[in-house]
């Protein structure tokens, strides 16, 4: 978890970026996946357990996808 201070403490929000001035927090996951892992930044962590999984699965299929294009790819060169 990595948290970013910032000089104003006060808790209303910032024009530029609508969030709260203050301390925010980042989350990153390490997701385990049928034997790989994968770093998902989670932001401020308010999604649910069920987005985490569709995002760690969309990660494995985009590894596989490229491992599978990687290997035509290899199979069409001399």
């Amino acid at each position: 978890m990595k948290s970013v201070e910032f000089d104003n403490e006060s808790d209303d929000l910032s024009e530029e970026e609508n969030v709260p001035i203050g301390k925010l927090e980042f989350w990153q996951i390490i997701v385990h996946v049928h034997g790989k892992e994968f770093n998902i930044s989670c932001g401020d962590a308010t999604q649910r357990l069920k987005w985490l999984a569709h995002v760690a699965i969309g990660e494995l299929t985009l590894v596989a996808a490229l491992h599978c294009i990687y290997t035509m790819l290899s199979l069409f060169t001399i």
